[in-house]
């Protein structure tokens, strides 16, 4: 573990991260519930947290001065406006940069393009709501801002591995 947390580094800033804090309350809803084989759940989901820190830290860095500031204002504006369909050009533009500036930028500050980083909001709400909701997967692409159901579910099934579906068949859900 030293080698990946080595102990002169014990804070490791990853930002506000919905995958890191979903995982969390699944190990303590573990805990909670204690079903059959709890401990190995935990210890994975564990081990699966770790790796995501490790993976974030690596990606994510600490931001400061004037492009740290149009940055992370981007990343309000896209946190605020996750289900919409934002223009990015015309983002980068009512914050003074071009769109090849600004992308380079955030991309730099945050491990990802402002795109992808909009489509991680919206999959780690998907996540959240397929873990934590009763609602429909045809409910989740609608609040998420897609057009389509089956479009939702592609894109979740390729960015994420297993379709909406058999994502929440994995963990249980509270009911509502």
């Amino acid at each position: 573990m030293d080698a990946f947390f080595p102990p002169e580094k014990a804070v490791i800033w990853v930002g506000h991260d919905r995958e890191l804090l979903d995982l969390m309350r699944s190990v303590s809803g573990l805990l909670e519930q204690a079903p059959a084989g709890y401990q190995q759940l935990m210890g994975a989901r564990t081990m699966e947290a770790l790796a995501l820190v490790r993976s974030r830290a690596m990606t994510v860095h600490p931001v400061s001065g004037e492009a740290a500031r149009k940055v992370q204002q981007a990343r309000q504006y896209l946190a605020k406006h996750s289900r919409e369909s934002i223009d990015m050009a015309g983002l980068a533009r009512d914050l003074g940069l071009s769109y090849s500036r600004f992308r380079a930028l955030f991309k730099q500050h945050t491990g990802v393009a402002p795109h992808q980083y909009q489509l991680d909001i919206r999959l780690n709400l998907a996540r959240y709501w397929l873990v934590d909701s009763n609602l429909s997967v045809t409910k989740i692409a609608e609040e998420l801002g897609y057009s389509s159901v089956y479009y939702f579910s592609r894109l979740f099934k390729k960015k994420v591995g297993c379709p909406p579906a058999a994502y929440r068949q994995r963990k249980p859900v509270a009911p509502s």
